[in-house]
């Protein structure tokens, strides 16, 4: 299975040629599995100018698997009471 971003899809329905991200796309849709999320799809679909391409594109997303995003309330004062952690900063080349 493969996520696929907006900007992907974007130029996937423009016809835009930015191999190898289109390409890839265009290959994995016959033999894998695609996923997408909710809000990258609505992305997509809102970014169609005529109601014939859109229905091209809300057709080929009923086989793709969509995640939701799950919200949760983010509480400020929960967030700005807290103790700030210490991170340890490291460098790539040592192990």
């Amino acid at each position: 299975m493969i996520v696929v971003d907006s900007s992907v899809w974007i130029d996937y329905f423009s016809g835009a040629d930015t191999p190898p991200q289109t390409e890839k796309l265009d290959n994995s849709l016959c033999t894998k599995p695609v996923a997408i999320g909710d809000l990258i799809l609505t992305e997509v679909l809102q970014g169609f100018r005529h109601d014939k391409d859109y229905k091209v594109a809300r057709k080929l997303f009923e086989d793709a698997a969509i995640f939701v995003a799950e919200c949760k309330p983010f509480r400020t004062g929960s967030y700005h009471q807290s103790k700030p952690k210490k991170l340890a900063i490291g460098f790539p080349n040592q192990c």
